[in-house]
Order: structure tokens, then sequence, then C-alpha cells
């Protein structure tokens, strides 16, 4: 990056990744690296935390629902069960962000929760079936909570998020 007289700027980004079965992004330092030759200046650190990572299975064959999220058990135990194909709204959120460490000493909290529905397509798709609020792939955001620190002493702002059906039953 540079301004009009040619004076170059720059801005490094460092990304560190934890391996505990799985590889994820724990921290993202940023530096200046053209304040002093061979030595960055940082400028800030933001430190990312994640739901229950460490319950997450190392294997990759583990059984998943029908959209292909982890959905607890093993094979063993679902292949006699009919619903083993079912979302499980406790395992879809395993390893999904929890929280942003801010360089200024905030931090955001998300809360996901599993996707619901209440009509489905029949599998020969010829037509719609109703059903109670079930349970979907994938995750949607419930909340987002601005905290003043790391320790959540005092709530700074908290969005909810609230989703319908079309014919108004809430969820």
């Amino acid at each position: 990056i540079s301004d009009l007289s040619n004076q170059n700027y720059g801005i490094q980004y460092d990304l560190k990744y934890n391996y505990s079965g799985r590889m994820h992004l724990s921290k993202i330092t940023i530096q200046n690296p053209t304040d002093y030759p061979n030595k960055a200046t940082k400028i800030g650190e933001y430190n990312l935390k994640y739901d229950h990572f460490g319950e997450i299975p190392y294997d990759l064959l583990v059984p998943s629902d029908a959209w292909g999220y982890y959905s607890g058990g093993n094979y063993q135990d679902l292949l006699m069960d009919k619903n083993y194909k079912k979302a499980n709204p406790y395992y879809v959120t395993l390893g999904s962000l929890k929280e942003i460490q801010y360089p200024t000493g905030g931090t955001t909290e998300f809360e996901f929760e599993s996707n619901q529905f209440s009509r489905y397509l029949h599998p020969d798709k010829d037509m719609i079936i109703d059903c109670e609020n079930d349970y979907g792939g994938g995750l949607r955001i419930a909340s987002i909570t601005n905290w003043d620190s790391p320790s959540h002493d005092k709530m700074l702002s908290k969005k909810t998020y609230k989703y319908t059906f079309s014919n108004s039953k809430s969820t």
C-alpha cells in the first residue's frame, strides 16, 4: 500500500493455527513490518474460541445427518436406527465459532442453533409434507452478544434472532 508520495505502508497478518485432532484458526496477529528493520511492531491480536471443539471426532468416517453434519453416535448403533440421518441439534454446533476477542479487550460471543423446518418435499418429489418443527442441517445464528472484556463483566449489546415459519409458528 502506498500514498501519493510513494511512501510504502504495510500490514502483516500472522495466522496461528492449533491442531487438536483438527486444525483450526486460534489467533490473528496484526503487525506493522515497516517500523523497524527485521522487527515488526504488534498492532493488535484477535483470539478465536470454538464451541466444544474437542468433542469433534478425529475420524472423518463418522455418522452424519442427511446434510453431511456430524450426528453423534457410531455407525454400529446407527445402522439399526431408521432415523440415523436426522439432524442432531447438539452435535451440529460442535466446532462452530463461539467467541472473538478483539485487540481493544472487548469480545463478541456467537450463539448458533440448528436450522428447523416445518415442511419437506416427499422423496418421490410429488408432494410437500407438513411436519412438526423438525431439525435440518446446518446452523443459523441465535444471538450475538458484545462484552467489554473476556471475563464478560459488562454486556454492551445483544442481538437475538427469531425465525418464523410461513405458517407463523415460531421456533
